[in-house]
């Protein structure tokens, strides 16, 4: 191949590569700031919704956790003796009366690889909730799901 074929592709490459480091850098810079979790005005007085707010310090922790929020929920005592040291879990319930509740994010939580939500009133065959990407963020505890708004 001749160079002047490869130059196109390769500046394509670098720019990709480029790209992907700045969004990790403006992730690992900025990370997450807020998180308030409320319900919905539509919430079941019989609900009891549980949510999972995991941060997961190891990248490598990431493929090893469940996809589905059933799979969390049946097993959640084991990942965490299992990846404790590597994560953080908070753990909340909310009802159709809960006040909102402004979350105090963990102290390592700007070095977190992931941020993802699990709860236990979802489908089971739902996936967890990525909301790493976001600065800000509202959770909104919904009657059949979690509803993420970015603020």
């Amino acid at each position: 191949i001749s160079p002047a074929k490869c130059w196109p592709l390769l500046l394509k490459q670098l720019l990709v590569q480029l790209l992907l480091l700045t969004a990790v850098a403006c992730h690992a810079q900025d990370g997450i700031s807020s998180i308030i979790l409320q319900p919905s005005a539509d919430l079941s007085e019989q609900l009891v919704a549980e949510i999972d707010i995991l941060f997961v310090y190891d990248s490598g922790v990431l493929t090893q956790l469940p996809f589905t929020q059933f799979e969390w929920v049946s097993d959640r005592d084991t990942y965490i003796d299992q990846f404790g040291a590597d994560m953080d879990v908070l753990q909340f319930s909310v009802t159709h009366d809960s006040l909102p509740i402004n979350i105090d994010l963990p102290e390592r939580a700007a070095s977190a690889a992931a941020i993802v939500v699990y709860s236990s009133h979802e489908d089971p065959v739902a996936e967890a909730v990525d909301i790493s990407y976001e600065a800000d963020v509202l959770l909104v505890v919904e009657a059949y799901g979690i509803n993420v708004v970015p603020n």
